[in-house]
């Protein structure tokens, strides 16, 4: 049910991207709902993760952008930086020794230690 919610503004913003072809409203739908989301993870757990954290500020950042600036550039940067934003993340914690993955995804998997290191 966790992934369900972790998708819940992409998959609305898809569906109303396909229903009603209008970026800035699709935009507009995917920012209410990321908001909502952390508002309510906030109330329930007092915290959000680090991920949730930047996830949220891309989307409303380039969000707004695109409704703003009505160019659609914008929200097709979000995926991008989020996935470098990781990308840094993770090559950064093996600089310092540590394994990223774990930090990022230990809470959801539970894998050996070997595994984790491969």
């Amino acid at each position: 049910m966790k992934i369900f919610g972790d998708f819940l503004a992409l998959i609305l913003f898809f569906l109303t991207y396909w229903y009603s072809k209008d970026i800035r409203l699709a935009t507009a739908v995917a920012i209410v709902v990321g908001v909502l989301q952390a508002a309510w993870t906030w109330w329930h757990s007092r915290r959000l993760e680090t991920m949730q954290w930047v996830s949220l500020i891309l989307i409303v950042v380039f969000g707004g952008a695109t409704i703003w600036f009505n160019d659609p550039h914008f929200i097709m940067w979000k995926p991008t930086l989020l996935f470098w934003a990781s990308a840094v993340a993770i090559g950064t914690s093996l600089l310092l020794k540590k394994n990223g993955l774990k930090m990022l995804m230990g809470k959801e998997l539970a894998l050996p230690e070997p595994v984790w290191q491969r």
